[in-house]
């Protein structure tokens, strides 16, 4: 007995209505796929004209000295005298007034170039959707994702567009570099590698904080391997094929450290950012935000046993009266301690 043959599409397409609504179908298929791309560049396009229109309502700088260590650097860029502040050296990243020497060149006066960096910032901060976009898909659906990336720019920080600072363009690269990671961990390429090196160094030249996005990179490749010390066979070959970031490694060691002995100077990595380390004091770090652990576990308590807890006879004298840095961090451990046993004894709330 002969299987009874389907009918041939081309042969249907006759029936009424059969056209229409397979090219609703097909539209509603479009629109899954490219929808959320539309999306994405919609944001990247509002959100650029509605931050441009914003910040032309500043007008003249708001945050005059820090402003001006990009703005003159910029205007000695474009006139062929190199990247200088009044005849000094300059100390910052050099990527950001590069991208304002051009706006120099081609527009010389300096309110009208002053307006156009502030839409350049716009432009810098709108276009973050698209690597947060990126992210977002790794574990997201589309449309999750573009709305992740609509929240990205719809965030405080969107006031940094109307003042001439790094901020803009340092959330644009930091985001390229964290999805050039996170790209570079999935499948460690040689194409991989490079773009993810590339999108790092262009964060380094807008930051040069951003560094430390570099060694999240190789503690993610070593994360990565003993997650997988496993497959022993896969990573044999794999470590051969991390070349590209064992160079970058040792050209990275050889400019910021090797160089600089040899020269007989100080390890400077940073450039004029160097001081937003060195200026804090560790142990008085640790002691703000045990500070305000111990206020926290202390309104935890109720009001009747707030003074005669071991909490207080413990954590705070400890914590707080001790000039010891070790002596603090044994205190936060006695706080970690009764908050871990009140944790445990607690009920278990009802659903």
């Amino acid at each position: 007995m002969n299987a009874r043959a389907e009918p041939d599409p081309a042969e249907t397409s006759h029936v009424p209505g059969g056209s229409t609504a397979a090219g609703h179908r097909k539209a509603a298929r479009t629109l899954t796929a490219l929808g959320p791309g539309l999306a994405v560049a919609a944001t990247c396009i509002g959100s650029f004209v509605v931050y441009a229109l914003l910040a032309q309502a500043v007008g003249s700088p708001r945050i005059f000295i820090d402003e001006l260590v990009y703005w003159d650097p910029a205007a000695s860029l474009a006139r062929g005298e190199g990247l200088s502040i009044r005849g000094e050296p300059y100390p910052y990243g050099a990527l950001y007034p590069a991208l304002l020497a051009g706006i120099f060149r081609v527009f010389p006066d300096r309110e009208l170039a002053y307006e156009l960096a502030k839409s350049l910032n716009a432009l810098l901060f709108a276009l973050t959707a698209v690597p947060v976009y990126l992210l977002a898909r790794r574990v997201l659906r589309p449309w999750s994702s573009a709305a992740v990336a609509a929240l990205s720019v719809a965030i405080p920080s969107s006031m940094y567009v109307s003042v001439v600072m790094t901020e803009c363009l340092a959330y644009l690269t930091a985001a390229w570099a964290a999805y050039g990671i996170l790209v570079a961990l999935e499948r460690p390429t040689f194409l991989s590698q490079g773009a993810a090196l590339v999108a790092l160094l262009l964060a380094y030249s807008a930051r040069p904080q951003l560094a430390v996005l570099y060694a999240a990179y190789l503690l993610g490749l070593g994360l990565t391997w003993f997650l997988s010390r496993r497959d022993s066979d896969r990573w044999r070959g794999a470590l051969f094929a991390l070349w590209p970031t064992g160079v970058s490694l040792a050209a990275t060691l050889a400019a910021l450290v090797l160089l600089p002995v040899l020269r007989g100077e100080s390890l400077n990595d940073l450039g004029g950012y160097q001081g937003l380390w060195r200026a804090y004091d560790p142990g008085a770090v640790v002691h703000e935000y045990q500070v305000e652990l111990v206020e926290a576990g202390a309104r935890s308590l109720p009001q009747e046993r707030r003074s005669s807890h071991p909490f207080h006879d413990l954590a705070i004298p400890t914590l707080v009266g001790s000039p010891c840095l070790l002596e603090k961090l044994i205190g936060l451990a006695q706080m970690a301690c009764i908050g871990g046993r009140r944790f445990a004894r607690a009920p278990a709330r009802s659903q």
